[in-house]
């Protein structure tokens, strides 16, 4: 709707009719309210009605409106420049490509980002590939390593048991310039095997020793150690232990060595504590061979560690029948520490053990069973 209206005014004050008088007063209020325009020669411009609607639902102020959607009888542009033919389209060009420029950059923003995306995607499967391809080589690795491992463990304790054969047969020889037995060791041995008399016992024991006996000075230190029906003394049990390796005891000698990792009775030694135990292993006692093999995993008493050495020795000590080195060798193949993994022989060493009594190596078997 267009409102066109008129104002050339001679007359004024009393001149104006009533008539005039509501004109001017209906003038006036549109001028106040934007509709109508006072262009610079005193013309008073018509207002698009439809042109000011959309403006303002524009959020512009309505002083801009109004000069935007004026113009002049006739189609003239008015004080905005605003004709009427042209509708809004003229008015809101320059936003109009605004709109579709912003369009078009969120477009190519969006296909950048949709590139980006794929390019991340990619490179994130590659990284995992390359990471999978990395994990499996060092598993390769580990693996190769191990059956390296346990290919010079079993070459190492064909030497040592070889060793230990050559040990035996040159102590056997030994034996026979020597006393074979004393008589007072064998009657000490007959009472503890058949539960006698402990004090008896160790009385014949006591004799033997001194007789220069060395199995017999070895259990009278053990004796003194334990304080079976002796007083306790650490310093008396680690004399006749040294008696007894000096003797050329395997079980002195592994007594003595154990006494100077501990520091009872003697001053502290690791190197002499692993002297006199690799002496006890190299002469045939599987306790010092199940001790020299955890020294050698854990480097105590040597320059430094050596992980086939002590598994060689934790092998032969097993192999001889000793229990705890079968219920070790077992834990070894049954988790793969330093060699490949084989439930098998670990089950079967396990089993071994447990036989002999090995309580921790039932618990082991029934731990492992019970995981699966």
């Amino acid at each position: 709707m267009k409102l066109t209206l008129f104002a050339h005014f001679i007359n004024a004050g009393n001149q104006l009719t009533p008539r005039s008088r509501l004109t001017e007063r209906m003038i006036a209020y549109l001028l106040k309210i934007g509709l109508l325009v006072l262009l610079p020669f005193g013309a008073i411009a018509e207002v698009d009605l439809k042109c000011m609607s959309e403006c303002s639902s524009r959020s512009y102020a309505r002083d801009f409106c109004s000069e935007r959607c004026s113009y002049t009888k006739g189609g003239a542009s008015g004080s905005g420049g605003y004709q009427p033919e042209y509708g809004l389209g003229a008015v809101y060009q320059g936003q109009a490509q605004a709109d579709r420029e912003m369009l078009q950059q969120l477009k190519m923003l969006k296909e950048s980002l949709a590139i980006q995306a794929e390019v991340n995607r990619q490179r994130r499967e590659r990284e995992q590939y390359e990471q999978e391809q990395q994990v499996r080589a060092e598993q390769r690795q580990r693996y190769d390593q191990a059956v390296e491992i346990e290919r010079k463990v079993f070459d190492r304790s064909q030497q040592l048991r070889a060793t230990l054969q050559a040990n035996v047969e040159s102590r056997r020889l030994k034996k026979k310039t020597k006393a074979a037995s004393n008589p007072n060791y064998e009657k000490g041995r007959q009472l503890l095997n058949n539960g006698g008399d402990l004090k008896k016992a160790f009385s014949l024991f006591q004799k033997a020793a001194t007789e220069g006996y060395a199995p017999a000075q070895f259990l009278v230190g053990s004796f003194y150690e334990g304080g079976v029906v002796v007083v306790k003394s650490d310093s008396e049990a680690v004399s006749w232990y040294r008696k007894s390796a000096e003797m050329d005891d395997p079980a002195g000698a592994h007594a003595l060595g154990l006494a100077y990792f501990s520091g009872k009775g003697i001053e502290k030694n690791v190197n002499e504590g692993f002297r006199w135990t690799k002496y006890a292993a190299e002469n045939g006692n599987f306790a010092a061979q199940f001790t020299l093999g955890s020294l050698y995993a854990n480097g105590t008493g040597t320059s430094h560690q050596n992980e086939v050495e002590a598994h060689a020795w934790i092998r032969v000590s097993a192999e001889s029948g000793y229990a705890p080195s079968q219920r070790i060798l077992g834990k070894i193949y049954l988790t793969g520490m330093g060699v490949r993994k084989d439930e098998r022989q670990g089950f079967d060493w396990l089993e071994k053990a447990a036989k002999q009594g090995d309580s921790e190596a039932l618990s082991i078997m029934k731990q492992a069973l019970l995981s699966k």
